[in-house]
């Protein structure tokens, strides 16, 4: 058996798959898909987002307005949503939808976003079923 196997398009796995080994992926391009405008002052009133395969532009922070991620339960382990506050000098709110929660905080708080930062999120399971989301928070600077 060869030690690497090319494939050059996509590939379909049914059933039952198992791989050992290191898997090695190329770092898939992203582009800015959504624009939105942070709303509300708390979980209820955030401007709900959804997974749509880009980064996030979120405008109209203003140190309480916020967005909110979509549900866990509707997801798969892994689905991820990178948002960029793209308000200068405001913190944006990210919070979970109600009842789950964006590791290491508690159910239904948010995440504050600094101005002109970043947070990639991904569902994560703790113990087998989706639980909430895991990321990495981070700023951009020029």
């Amino acid at each position: 058996m060869a030690d690497k196997l090319p494939f050059n398009g996509p590939v379909e796995l049914n059933g039952t798959t198992t791989a050992t080994g290191k898997l090695t992926t190329k770092v898939r391009n992203e582009t800015f898909a959504t624009s939105v405008a942070a709303a509300g002052s708390d979980q209820s009133g955030a401007t709900e987002i959804a997974i749509d395969g880009g980064i996030i532009l979120v405008t109209g922070a203003n140190n309480t307005a916020g967005v909110k991620l979509p549900a866990v339960s509707g997801l798969t382990v892994g689905d991820r949503i990178k948002i960029v506050n793209h308000t200068a000098n405001k913190t944006l709110n990210v919070f979970p939808a109600s009842d789950d929660r964006i590791f290491p905080a508690g159910a239904n708080a948010a995440i504050v976003l600094s101005a002109g930062g970043y947070l990639e999120v991904y569902v994560a399971a703790l113990s087998g079923d989706a639980q909430g989301w895991v990321g990495v928070e981070g700023l951009i600077t020029t």
